[in-house]
């Protein structure tokens, strides 16, 4: 289990280092979730950053599967 000083943006930047090594690049696709919109309204830059780490995760999470099943079937 992550310690105290474990937060939910750090564990990000962790994850998303593998991908995206430039912190300044990583820090640009965060930045949406650092400051969320402060009214109801629909803000389209907020919606294509979530969809771009939604998209970045699962492309992870595939390959990582697709590598290991290609070990597992040799």
């Amino acid at each position: 289990m992550p310690g105290p000083e474990m937060t939910v943006l750090s564990s990000l930047h962790r994850v998303y280092s593998v991908i995206i090594p430039d912190s300044e690049h990583r820090e640009m696709i965060f930045e949406h979730l650092i400051d969320p919109p402060k009214s109801g309204e629909i803000n389209q830059g907020h919606a294509v950053s979530a969809k771009r780490l939604a998209d970045l995760y699962l492309l992870t999470v595939t390959d990582r599967n697709w590598n290991s099943s290609a070990q597992n079937t040799n």
